[in-house]
């Protein structure tokens, strides 16, 4: 376990046996992340993540994003900020999906969640089918964008154009909607 005292208390151990870094404690100093990277203690090639029960980000995505190559992230049942379901990171209340595995092939979110966060599927390579529950008022910007292997997408009842090609990013969407028709 490595212990690194910058403002807040974090620590990480990498498990060389299955490929899984163990994430605990409070992640608001994202440099620590970068030092963690360049240290040369995480094997190059993909990795599994683990949120242990009392780790907290101040930005989720960022932190995860900084690692990658991973392909899953999995959370402690007691984690006290996060959730997990089915490969897609949810905060605790359900009502934002923050990231997702980029393992996921058919994702379906689950209903209750309101919004889908910044580059939440970001460059997802084995995403093929989505399924968004009329509960999604918001996606957010590049949510879907590099996803290029969606066949299937479906939107809630409320969604629009504009949505979208935020989500997507302009030239992603096109090149999808013209895939649809």
């Amino acid at each position: 376990m490595q212990n690194d005292n910058n403002y807040h208390t974090t620590s990480w151990c990498f498990d060389n046996e299955t490929s899984t870094l163990h994430l605990d404690g409070e992640w608001y100093n994202l440099e620590i992340i970068t030092h963690i990277m360049a240290s040369g203690r995480i094997p190059q090639g993909p990795i599994d993540i683990y949120l242990d029960k009392d780790f907290e980000a101040i930005d989720l995505r960022l932190c995860i994003k900084h690692f990658y190559e991973f392909k899953s992230i999995k959370v402690h049942p007691e984690n006290k900020y996060y959730m997990e379901h089915d490969g897609l990171v949810l905060t605790k209340d359900g009502k934002k999906l923050i990231i997702a595995s980029r393992d996921v092939v058919d994702v379906v979110v689950p209903d209750g969640v309101e919004v889908i966060g910044v580059s939440a599927f970001f460059g997802n390579q084995t995403l093929r089918s989505v399924v968004l529950p009329d509960s999604v008022k918001q996606i957010m910007l590049y949510a879907f964008k590099g996803c290029l292997n969606i066949k299937s997408f479906k939107v809630p009842k409320e969604c629009d154009a504009d949505m979208l090609i935020s989500a997507f990013g302009a030239p992603s969407f096109l090149a999808f909607r013209e895939q649809q028709y």
